[in-house]
């Protein structure tokens, strides 16, 4: 069978515990995979599961997951564009002070890290200031950015998929702004489509893509095992 949990070693180093992974298919394979997994402590393991699958939600929950939110995945057709007549080149890397990145960490809120009171502050803000450091300085991560204020994004194929999006000067259209950048650079090399996976509970993200003409696509609800 092949095997559907694999370790995360980014997410261990922050958790101070083993991290893994799981990608469900059905509930079957997910009853045999999680065998070796069940008795173990000090232990974390992540999943996400369509909304509408409920068997699968009913066995992981019997299994000791903890539904932590729901996400919801949004998507920009390529006829929906706005594209500037300007050449855009993201960066592939973005320097900014200690300061600068601390308010970033705390601008994500609604994070399923966030959302879960099992995990402490201090590991989660860890995790973030660590996963913002890392972006910025990957030259495989692109990114557009309005002074300190940035979206960093992936290519995939004939999409680009957003990865962290943070403004910091809010009420000002900015985060507007760098969307219609990543238009005009997915316009100008013919990807179809910009996708962008957020938390339901992010309702001010939420609202923000559809402002800017993102279409919904699914759900998905995250569940987290700690042990």
């Amino acid at each position: 069978m092949h095997e559907i949990i694999y370790p995360l070693s980014f997410d261990s180093a922050i958790l101070n515990r083993s991290c893994f992974r799981i990608n469900p298919v059905n509930v079957e394979q997910v009853k045999k995979a999680f065998e070796k997994y069940s008795n173990q402590s000090n232990i974390f393991i992540d999943t996400k599961i369509d909304a509408s699958n409920k068997d699968l939600d009913n066995l992981l929950q019997k299994l000791g997951f903890h539904k932590v939110c729901m996400q919801i995945q949004l998507f920009l057709p390529n006829s929906r564009y706005l594209v500037d007549s300007s050449s855009i080149e993201p960066l592939e890397v973005l320097k900014m002070n200690s300061a600068e990145i601390h308010r970033h960490c705390n601008n994500f809120l609604y994070d399923r890290f966030s959302l879960d009171p099992r995990i402490p502050k201090v590991q989660r803000d860890d995790l973030y200031t660590t996963w913002i450091k890392n972006t910025l300085a990957n030259s495989s991560i692109l990114k557009v950015s309005r002074d300190a204020n940035f979206i960093s994004f992936k290519t995939n194929l004939d999409s680009l998929k957003l990865d962290l999006t943070s403004v910091l000067d809010k009420g000002k259209g900015i985060g507007s702004i760098l969307l219609q950048d990543i238009q005009s650079y997915a316009s100008q090399h013919n990807f179809k489509k910009i996708e962008v996976l957020t938390e339901t509970e992010n309702i001010a993200a939420v609202q923000f893509y559809l402002k800017n003409r993102f279409e919904v696509d699914r759900f998905y609800s995250c569940f987290h095992y700690i042990r």
